[in-house]
């Protein structure tokens, strides 16, 4: 910006030139009298500066300034040189020719001198936003929930084109609940300001956002995401509980084409549903129909898919319908790898492993819900070992099928029987169904064992397996009899506690860990009510309704809250009072007094996730409980009114859900869905 110099006008020229021609005549005319010269001759007097002050929006815009010098009269002097200087060149430079160049924020002050005359202007300069412009990551192509490849890049000017530094830059999303990180940032050296655009995971189609600055038009950025998973079911999922519904997924590419053999998994399946067995990549229309097994929870359940390649994620929520359909199991009796239950009907049922037909069917394919036994009889008791199984009727026979002398057959050890077959001379009213051997007891309070032989399990005096049930040795009478992995035990009609076979962990409580062919009193003075034999250790109930264990500690299974092996009883911790108690492999649990049901020992095993416990801990959920059973690693347990829960391992079936998914808390055994 300049101002034009002062001009002197031509009549006061023209007056000048006469009143200095005028002495000149008069002194021609009057003879050439000489005549004396004007004593104060012109000087620099001042200078007028234009403009008077300068204020600058911008860095490295200029304004050229004009500097008119005068002389005392008033009058203008061009032969005077004017030259330049800036009190603070780092805020405004000037040169030589008066044009001022803004350098940054500040004031200063321009200096024009003539000769000895001076004068200044004031220069401010305050660097204002002028121009905000999108730079890069405009328009692009991405899957949803994913960053865009390239960042957003925005560059801040002035009026000049000059980078404005450190002034605030907000982003905001306008379309598509995507993010922005940072959401605010402040412009660098060269003006700019870069951030990282998190598609929202909604559906397909055009999401935008823009960058602002104080005072200035917003830019904005716009991206087309493409869903990489998406559910093209028409309406909600929805179905009775145990049915199987069809999820119909579609993938894409980035560009929001359908891409194939995009592999596909399924995970966070809620309400104990499960995927069925189908494909896991999509087809060459980038489709794949998954088939969703609802579990036997009413209402929301909830499965997450998973496209691994780019570990992206599609949230799924079914609402199951229906009421559960319990099974009406009396007895449960887990063994090693299979159960096996008697219904309120008598009807006696397995499922699990049936590796050596301990289920009574000649296939030996592993069975995932309750099987009925092929039998015409009504059961009153039934157990499962580790590959055999025995049951008691109402009419006290005793039937047994599966691998082993323990099935009562005169054959060997490798033999199966795969029907429920008599077992000779087994009229009996209570019977216990160990690891590969059985124990049962008379009407007249005889005990009997047969099966496999090790240590001594058998109790006969002997280390003999045999296929005919025979007399406990001492001629002791009992009225509770128990069968462990390794060991057995029993209580006399006066209380006392026996026990006999392996003793090395200190699990026949007789003070030792000498294993015994015969039975040996359980130490300790304690009366007793009921006793059950684990792998390595065992536990009972006194008539004063508290629970001992005793043997291998290891897995926290004593539930003292020690792991060191006892080989007499030891109280179990927290001061309950227990109706019923049993011991697994290396577990334990229980039903206390308030019909509560509790576990202690290894985690995963307890009902309590993948939890563990050195001492008891309630299982949820805090149902009325009548019994709890378990002779491996897996437990059953039924409630007060009359539904069965099962949890543990399930490799082979074992807990009778239809589906071969390990459990770590309770589920219930249920045989179907009842629909309005």
């Amino acid at each position: 910006m300049t101002v034009p110099e002062r001009s002197t006008s031509i009549p006061k020229v023209f007056f000048a030139v006469a009143l200095i021609s005028l002495p000149l005549a008069l002194a021609c005319g009057d003879g050439g009298k000489k005549v004396e010269p004007d004593p104060d001759p012109p000087r620099a007097d001042s200078i007028a500066l234009n403009p008077s002050t300068i204020s600058f929006d911008a860095i490295g815009d200029t304004i050229r300034v004009t500097a008119t010098v005068f002389d005392q009269y008033g009058d203008l002097m061009l032969e005077v040189t004017v030259t330049w200087a800036s009190d603070n060149p780092n805020v405004a430079s000037v040169d030589q020719t008066g044009l001022i160049t803004s350098v940054q924020d500040g004031e200063t002050q321009i200096r024009a001198q003539g000769g000895t005359i001076r004068a200044s202007l004031g220069v401010e300069v305050t660097q204002e936003p002028d121009v905000l412009e999108a730079l890069e990551g405009d328009n692009q192509f991405h899957w949803t929930g994913f960053v865009l490849r390239d960042p957003l890049k925005v560059r801040l000017t002035d009026a000049a084109g000059t980078p404005v530094v450190g002034t605030d830059v907000n982003w905001d999303v306008i379309d598509g609940e995507g993010t922005i990180i940072p959401s605010a940032d402040q412009t660098d050296l060269e003006g700019e300001v870069t951030a990282a655009w998190t598609l929202g995971t909604g559906d397909s189609g055009p999401q935008q956002v823009s960058a602002t600055v104080s005072d200035l038009d917003p830019v904005y950025f716009n991206a087309t995401g493409s869903a990489p998973i998406t559910l093209m079911n028409g309406g909600a999922l929805t179905g009775p509980m145990l049915d199987t519904l069809t999820a119909m997924l579609l993938t894409r590419d980035s560009l929001g084409l359908p891409e194939a053999g995009i592999p596909i998994n399924f995970q966070d399946i809620s309400g104990f549903g499960e995927i069925a067995q189908g494909p896991t990549t999509s087809d060459i229309n980038g489709e794949l129909n998954a088939g969703w097994i609802l579990g036997p929870t009413p209402g929301p359940q909830e499965l997450t898919v998973v496209r691994t390649d780019i570990d992206a994620e599609l949230p799924l929520t079914a609402v199951a319908t229906g009421t559960l359909d319990p099974w009406p199991f009396k007895v449960t009796a887990p063994g090693f790898s299979h159960t096996c239950a008697v219904d309120n009907l008598g009807a006696p049922f397995c499922w699990g492993n049936n590796e050596q037909s301990q289920l009574a069917s000649t296939d030996t394919l592993p069975v995932e819900s309750p099987q009925a036994v092929p039998t015409g009889t009504i059961w009153g008791q039934i157990g499962g070992g580790q590959f055999h199984t025995c049951g008691l009727t109402a009419g006290g026979q005793t039937l047994c099928w599966g691998l082993g002398w323990q099935t009562g057959q005169p054959w060997d050890s490798l033999s199966v029987v795969d029907t429920p077959t008599e077992v000779p001379g087994g009229t009996f009213q209570d019977l216990a169904v160990g690891a590969a051997h059985n124990c049962g007891l008379k009407a007249d309070g005889t005990a009997l064992c047969w099966g496999d032989e090790l240590e001594g399990r058998l109790g006969n005096g002997t280390l003999v397996p045999t296929d005919v049930p025979t007399a406990v040795s001492g001629g002791m009478t009992w009225t509770h009899l128990t069968a462990g992995h390794f060991h057995s035990c029993g209580i006399t009609p006066v209380g006392d506690a026996y026990c006999w076979g392996r003793g090395q962990e200190g699990q026949l409580g007789d003070g030792g860990v000498a294993d015994q062919t015969g039975p040996v009193k359980v130490a300790g003075g304690v009366k007793w009510t009921d006793i059950t034999a684990g792998r390595f250790h065992t536990c009972g109930i006194s008539t004063d309704g508290e629970a001992f264990c005793w043997g291998e500690g290891g897995f926290n299974q004593l539930g003292n809250g020690f792991t060191a092996d006892q080989t007499s009883p030891v109280k179990v911790a927290g001061g309950h009072l227990w109706n019923d108690i049993t011991a697994g492999q290396v577990h334990s649990c229980g039903v206390d007094s308030s019909n509560k049901l509790y576990c202690w020992g290894q985690g995963g095993l307890i009902g309590l996730g993948p939890f563990g416990s050195p001492t008891p801990a309630v299982v949820l959920p805090p149902f009325n409980w009548r019994s709890v059973d378990t002779q491996g690693t897996h437990t059953c347990a039924i409630s007060l009114v009359g539904e069965s829960y099962c949890w543990g391992p399930n490799a082979f079936g074992q807990l009778g859900v239809g589906n071969t998914v390990d459990l770590d808390i309770p589920r219930m055994l249920v045989r179907g869905v009842l629909i309005p």
